[in-house]
């Protein structure tokens, strides 16, 4: 049992050692003070150099500058807001990152300070702190410094000297190439938002089953399953015909709906109507000569007794009304079945037509491109055929939708 036991831990020992993971470290905006509101945009350029400069070490992920601006309009952050550790935590996480690197710059007469935390993502815990100070013509290598702390702090091993090989530039060439890095970060974040209002307006035609089920009075039950297609909004929130045609700017449609659920209201309230006019003038009628058929009836003489006319008429009367009450909601519920469906108005043709006219427009207006709105349908791709279960209850023509 020894032996086996030394031969076991031998062969574990041998066995090599699973691989730490590479680290993954997001650099935010780093907040700038300074007397001169003109360089309040080198905060910017501090975090992006840190993204380059960072990448010198060996395994390094760093998280790119759009992915950045992209979390942080999901979690509604301004990227001049100030990053705390529970920020940056839920920013980190957003970003899949293992650490989050965040700071500021302070620019005063007497010089320039660089401040940079990193806050592990797990714990949400500030792991390492760092600053370095100087004069503004030394920002470059302020910068860099910065950056050879926070590989140093977290044990990344890397060659101190590969940091220096980039050539510096002048103040006022980092203060361009922040504005620049500024301006396009405010283009991407306002690309994001426009797509966001894209999605959320625009129309998509999609394919749908609906089952119905059918019980009858004996207890049998069957089902069928119809094939139809429906037309919703970016949320998935499906748009009836009326509706649609509002949208579209189709007043023809939008009459023949109106002339429809006006004609069956009318249908149903005249069915209702002749039906409480039948039974109201029927009932007394048919009363009225079942008693006067009994009063002529002669007990002397059994033979048959001829029905009352009054009699017939009124049970006709009183029969036919039952029937048209039954039934009387049905011209309403035909039209607010149609109306429930683009389908009954629209060819699938036209609908694809004028649903493209409408997209167009709505990203004309948002100031998108045909390959913004590609990218956005490659990466929200969503199944295109739903199923909508429909109970219909028996004879009486009531149907639920759940």
């Amino acid at each position: 049992m020894r032996t086996l036991t030394l031969c076991s831990l031998l062969l574990l020992a041998a066995l090599p050692h699973p691989a730490v993971a590479d680290p993954v470290l997001a650099v935010t905006y780093f907040d700038a003070h300074s007397v001169r509101p003109d360089l309040e945009p080198l905060g910017r350029g501090v975090a992006d150099m840190l993204m380059t400069d960072l990448q010198q070490g060996r395994g390094v992920r760093v998280v790119e500058r759009n992915r950045l601006n992209e979390i942080l309009g999901e979690l509604s952050l301004q990227r001049s807001q100030y990053i705390d550790e529970a920020t940056a935590q839920k920013l980190g996480r957003g970003l899949g990152a293992t650490a989050v690197i965040t700071g500021s710059m302070t620019m005063a007469l007497e010089g320039m300070r660089i401040d940079a935390r990193v806050v592990d993502v797990e714990t949400g815990e500030v792991v390492l702190a760092v600053q370095a100070t100087g004069t503004e013509e030394a920002f470059f290598e302020l910068e860099r410094e910065v950056a050879g702390k926070i590989l140093q702090g977290l044990a990344i091993e890397h060659d101190p000297e590969a940091l220096a090989t980039r050539e510096n530039l002048t103040l006022e060439q980092a203060l361009a190439g922040a504005q620049r890095i500024d301006e396009a970060d405010l283009a991407y974040v306002e690309r994001l938002q426009a797509l966001r209002v894209y999605k959320n307006k625009r129309l998509i035609r999609r394919a749908t089953t609906f089952t119905t089920y059918t019980s009858s009075s004996d207890g049998s039950s069957s089902s069928s399953t119809t094939m139809t297609w429906v037309v919703e909004d970016g949320g998935g929130t499906p748009l009836g015909p009326y509706l649609f045609a509002k949208r579209m700017g189709d007043t023809e449609v939008m009459e023949q709906i109106e002339l429809e659920a006006k004609r069956g209201t009318a249908g149903t309230l005249i069915l209702l109507g002749t039906s409480l006019t039948l039974f109201g003038v029927g009932l007394p009628t048919m009363i009225v000569g079942i008693q006067a058929q009994v009063d002529a009836v002669d007990y002397d003489d059994l033979g048959p007794t001829p029905a009352d006319p009054r009699a017939v008429l009124g049970t006709i009367s009183v029969v036919t009304g039952a029937a048209m009450l039954a039934f009387f909601h049905w011209p309403a519920a035909i039209a607010q079945a149609r109306a429930k469906w683009v389908a009954n108005f629209y060819t699938p043709e036209r609908a694809d037509e004028l649903i493209r006219q409408y997209n167009d427009e709505v990203g004309d207006e948002l100031g998108l491109s045909r390959e913004d709105i590609l990218q956005m349908d490659l990466q929200t791709r969503r199944p295109a055929l739903t199923v909508r279960p429909v109970l219909a209850f028996g004879w009486t023509g009531l149907a639920g939708r759940f």
